[in-house]
């Protein structure tokens, strides 16, 4: 156990089978997801988005959050 462990942390793998990288890679996804979504309700933009564009933005960033803890918590 202890050596499967130790190669499992050379290799970069956890218990799952993910690579850091991967999760590094989806969290950075998902980051980029977050400021895209955050620009969209911003004032730089030139149209506003409507209260209900609005609405759903938020429930799919709120998705993207969730998605992001769940990374987070393979690390």
């Amino acid at each position: 156990m202890i050596i499967r462990h130790a190669v499992n942390r050379i290799y970069n793998f956890d218990e799952w089978g993910f690579t850091m990288s991967d999760v590094k890679q989806s969290l950075q996804d998902k980051l980029q997801q977050l400021e895209k979504g955050l620009y969209l309700m911003s004032v730089d933009r030139v149209r506003a988005l409507s209260v209900h564009e609005t609405v759903e933005l938020i429930e799919e960033l709120r998705a993207v959050v969730a998605a992001a803890k769940a990374d987070a918590g393979k690390l």
